[in-house]
């Protein structure tokens, strides 16, 4: 588990932020199977600027890194860093400071 230190202002919104990123890589995962880059591409843009206004500024990379390789064109290079943000959003918990 890593834990993740964010302001306690977002205690009554972090769940429901973190249940729609859980719904959302279930359609990200169904968008690889059909190879939909632009789909995926729209999800990592809005995962970029949503998850640092959350304190999860780690996440937003990832995010950045996966519309990087989408706007390349790269199904391959995308699909690994699509596992990591799964595994980051797996093994977070939460502190509110």
């Amino acid at each position: 588990m890593s834990r993740i230190k964010v302001d306690s202002d977002l205690k009554d919104i972090m769940p429901e932020f973190l249940g729609l990123l859980e719904k959302e890589l279930l359609m990200i995962d169904d968008a690889f199977q059909r190879q939909d880059l632009p789909f995926i591409m729209s999800f990592a843009h809005k995962l970029k600027g949503d998850a640092p206004g959350y304190g999860l500024r780690d996440l937003g990379d990832l995010g950045a890194l996966l519309e990087v390789e989408c706007r390349n064109g790269s199904l391959p290079a995308s699909f690994p860093i699509f596992e990591k943000i799964k595994a980051f959003l797996k093994h977070i918990e939460i502190e509110y400071i």
